[in-house]
């Protein structure tokens, strides 16, 4: 799929993703010592300028303290919200 990384669903996934995290008080420096990575890593993945593997998404659910499941929930829904605008226009 190209273009993909910049898509709405993407980029709704991000801000989401991004949401979930500062809901949980935990800053891209926490985050990324929970997850023994750099702190530029987390910063990449919340700009869009690395693309999040699906393992990657796991660990990071988990490191939020968070089941995959909770996570990929707003994978699903920001595709389902960019299928329903595509559906409008």
């Amino acid at each position: 799929m190209a273009g993909a990384l910049h898509s709405d669903a993407y980029k709704r996934f991000l801000k989401a993703l991004v949401a979930f995290r500062v809901d949980r008080s935990v800053s891209q420096a926490e985050l990324a010592r929970r997850l023994d990575r750099p702190p530029s890593w987390v910063a990449k993945n919340e700009l869009g300028e690395r693309r999040i593997d699906p393992i990657e998404l796991a660990e990071i659910a988990v490191a939020l303290g968070e089941s995959p499941r909770a996570i990929f929930q707003i994978v699903e829904d920001a595709v389902a919200i960019s299928d329903q605008n595509k559906t409008k226009s």
